[in-house]
């Protein structure tokens, strides 16, 4: 109903942008603007990592990949995102290894290196 009314569309939008992030995500998953969901998830990780206490090991991250995880499986859905799709997933596994204690990603480092060659 809304989609039909440009006007009310952006208004919409530009009020859920401000105010209410799910009332937006909902309704770009209702019109299937699966790659406007997956930038507002990469956002919300964005806002996870800027509060103070998102240092290297803190139970924030967690949900932070969590986030960028589901932005890129809905960036996989298409074919023109490939790109944000592989670059999110990237962004993942590296918040994922700063997760790890600094002598096992050594470690991988080493072995990586070692068995490759």
């Amino acid at each position: 109903m809304i989609q039909a009314r440009p006007i009310t569309r952006d208004l919409f939008i530009r009020y859920a942008r401000c105010y209410k992030h799910e009332f937006l995500k909902d309704f770009f998953l209702s019109t299937g603007q699966l790659h406007d969901v997956a930038y507002l998830l990469w956002k919300e990780s964005w806002e996870l990592a800027k509060n103070p206490m998102a240092t290297r090991g803190s139970p924030l991250h967690t949900p932070r990949i969590k986030l960028i995880e589901k932005a890129q499986n809905l960036f996989a859905e298409t074919k023109e995102h490939v790109f944000e799709s592989k670059a999110a997933e990237e962004h993942a596994r590296l918040l994922r290894w700063l997760q790890m204690p600094i002598r096992l990603f050594l470690l991988e480092v080493y072995l990586t290196s070692t068995f490759s060659s």
